[in-house]
């Protein structure tokens, strides 16, 4: 139920094409693809995210924001406007309204101070306490019958007034907080210098030639 709200097992209506839909953990589904009966350890699975959920990086990218943001899902887009060669509005495409889901703002909350604890020291990924201003994120490592498992992070920031979502998987990577945190920190490390909150490391100065 509350996988669906935040938005996993159905397109998030982005502008393109192809979109997955993923997978939600349930007994239906168990049915439908493997004609198997759902057991306890199912039950285990789905609720840290294992067994056989399915995710996009788009559909993290929705919930996380959800969670930023304090409770609304709006729907994700590339395409703002369209404009005329004269600078004027052709077309702003339609798009949903936000809508805040039925999850309680403690919940909220909750989620945002156990991903902000994520970053700091103790949590399993605090070195983005390195960061000028403290990000919320979770670290993840998702199994993979094929090969390594596959290494994800998706962190917001900064927490007081969020600005960013990022969302980065590392296919068979391994563990998400050495191979996918360290990605993401170099994004968000990126940001703060844009936005003026930490300066930028100085270029080295170019060699002069010599004249022997």
């Amino acid at each position: 139920k509350y996988a669906h709200i935040f938005g996993f097992g159905e397109r998030t209506g982005i502008d393109l094409e192809g979109e997955s839909k993923g997978l939600v953990a349930s007994k239906k589904v168990k049915r439908e693809i493997w004609d198997e009966d759902w057991r306890l350890g199912d039950t285990f699975n789905a609720a840290i995210g294992q067994g056989f959920n399915l995710t996009t990086p788009i559909q993290l990218s929705v919930m996380l924001s959800i969670v930023a943001n304090g409770g609304t899902k709006y729907q994700p887009y590339l395409v703002d406007s369209i404009t005329n060669s004269d600078g004027s509005l052709f077309e702003k495409p339609k798009r949903a309204e936000g809508k805040h889901i039925d999850v309680s703002q403690q919940t909220i909350d909750y989620i945002r101070m156990g991903m902000s604890a994520t970053t700091q020291e103790g949590g399993t990924a605090s070195y983005f306490a390195g960061l000028p201003k403290p990000i919320a994120g979770k670290t993840g490592t998702a199994e993979n019958s094929h090969g390594r498992d596959h290494g994800l992070f998706v962190a917001y920031g900064p927490v007081d007034d969020p600005e960013l979502v990022v969302v980065c998987i590392v296919e068979q990577g391994g563990f998400g907080s050495i191979a996918a945190g360290p990605i993401v920190y170099k994004a968000f490390e990126e940001f703060f210098q844009e936005k003026g909150y930490m300066p930028r490391p100085d270029k080295a100065a170019p060699k002069k030639d010599t004249i022997q």
